[in-house]
């Protein structure tokens, strides 16, 4: 590790504390660098053993809406979470004498995904802040959201050990790395999406299973999710 480097993990500051008692950090760096530092700490994470991630910044939200730091929790989840295969499996319920609920579907599986080239690169949303934390975890901080309890799908029931067993499901099989952690938003940059047509229809389910506003209030298709967002290298999550 470069002395550049030492000196600004020596910078640091603590922000929280995690469910293992651990001090969390963060740093803070100057606006426009925060996704080149995040690189350099995460190719420095074999000698640290920390893991960054990006995060939102009070100057970034109006009207002093919360950031990452207001969405933790104190203490564990009592109830056993809920598996990454489970929570794929979760279908949005609908009724199929409701006309809107049938026009809705038609809807979602409407379009067809161009999947030729390979997959984009995709772009952080958090690359102007100026909020880099650092949690001592394991290479890829999938199990960041549990270690922070983090909240921000709690209006879909879902807890921060279970974003974990996400996040380290597809860190086992598609090198997804935790790169954002905001108020409601994670975002992974994955190193070996998924290319044939039939896996990326399977990891798009999984996709809207896991965070059914990525396309209900994003992109609009499950088509639009496999082309946009499951066949590139950068995974975007959002719960209202």
């Amino acid at each position: 590790m470069d002395e550049e480097l030492k000196r600004l993990l020596e910078s640091a500051t603590v922000k929280v504390t995690a469910v293992d008692g651990q001090d969390v950090l963060v740093l803070t760096v100057e606006q426009g660098t925060a996704p080149a530092v995040w690189q350099r700490l995460r190719d420095a994470h074999g000698e640290t053993g920390l893991w960054p991630f990006l995060a939102d910044t009070d100057e970034d939200k109006p009207y002093h809406q919360p950031v990452v730091w207001d969405h933790i929790e104190d203490g564990q989840d009592d109830e056993e979470p809920r598996s990454a295969e489970t929570l794929f499996s979760i279908v949005p319920e609908l009724d199929e004498d409701d006309e809107e609920d049938v026009e809705y579907l038609a809807n979602l599986m409407s379009g067809e995904a161009d999947l030729s080239g390979p997959p984009a690169p995709g772009k952080l949303s958090e690359s102007q802040t100026t909020n880099i934390g650092l949690v001592r975890t394991a290479a890829g901080g999938w199990d960041i959201p549990r270690l922070l309890q983090w909240d921000g799908a709690a209006n879909h029931g879902i807890t921060g050990a279970e974003h974990s067993n996400v996040l380290k499901y597809w860190h086992e099989r598609y090198g997804a790395e935790l790169a954002v952690a905001t108020f409601d938003v994670l975002e992974l940059l994955v190193a070996n999406p998924p290319t044939e047509r039939a896996e990326i229809e399977a990891v798009t389910l999984a996709q809207y299973h896991y965070c059914v506003d990525v396309v209900d209030q994003g992109v609009g298709t499950l088509a639009a999710l496999a082309q946009k967002q499951v066949h590139t290298h950068h995974w975007y999550f959002w719960w209202d």
